[in-house]
């Protein structure tokens, strides 16, 4: 892990980012690599407390389909993301938050994994790195931002944490740790929540920052999300169930 002054802990990044959030015009660039769960911890900590503005619709390059099995958005959770209201109508796209950060308008982005150097070019991205207040990575692997960012923070992979994702017909699936994240890596969830407590303190908090396990997480996110209702890791099972698709996205 990195900050501004080299190598640093996970206690002094959350200090240092909790500080710096209080108050701050946010914009974040989260991911549809994300689980379910921690794409509603994102919703609720950065756009419903923080007043952030919060997207997954990020430009990609499309991958081969063949219109059937293959499917040429490879990102694994476009469909939960959708779910959980960070990508849709109404949700901006990532160049208009960057936009808005390149003219003064944020002071703190954070960006999931993603390369602004492939989203908007490599010198407005150094730009931002001198303009911005606070700029943050997170993600599982190197890329051309990492050395931009003030604070590098290094997530575990799908196969490090447990949850839950949404495939493109609507079906909710399980994911399940196969291996404890690499070195200083910590889960989304997990550094998500922590940060979360922090920030909120002794104010009024979302209850899900109380919850301790993925699990818990995804009952704060059905009694919240209609396309969730009912559903529990137990009923999901191995199998999987269909989430209840709004008919606009079942369309």
């Amino acid at each position: 892990m990195r900050g501004p002054a080299g190598a640093a802990s996970w206690d002094q990044a959350f200090t240092a980012i909790s500080a710096s959030l209080t108050g701050a015009r946010i914009g974040v660039l989260a991911s549809a690599q994300l689980t379910n769960e921690e794409l509603y911890l994102i919703r609720e900590i950065f756009q419903r407390t923080l007043g952030a503005q919060v997207t997954t619709s990020v430009p990609a390059k499309a991958g081969y389909s063949d219109d059937f099995l293959i499917q040429a958005d490879k990102n694994p959770n476009a469909m939960g993301a959708a779910l959980v209201g960070l990508a849709g109508p109404g949700i901006p796209e990532a160049r208009k938050i960057l936009d808005a950060a390149l003219n003064g308008e944020v002071d703190v982005l954070w960006v999931m994994g993603h390369d602004l150097v492939e989203i908007c070019g490599e010198e407005p991205a150094r730009e931002l790195s001198k303009i911005l207040r606070l700029f943050i990575f997170s993600g599982t692997n190197e890329n051309a931002t990492v050395p931009l960012a003030h604070w590098v923070l290094p997530t575990a992979a799908y196969v490090e944490k447990d949850g839950t994702f949404v495939n493109c017909h609507g079906r909710v699936q399980r994911i399940g740790r196969a291996f404890a994240p690499l070195a200083e890596a910590r889960e989304d969830w997990r550094m998500l929540l922590e940060l979360g407590r922090l920030l909120t303190g002794g104010d009024p908090a979302p209850e899900v920052l109380s919850s301790r396990k993925p699990h818990h997480i995804f009952q704060a996110l059905a009694q919240s999300v209609a396309a969730f209702a009912g559903l529990n890791y137990e009923i999901i099972g191995l199998e999987g169930r269909n989430a209840a698709l709004p008919q606009a996205v079942a369309s």
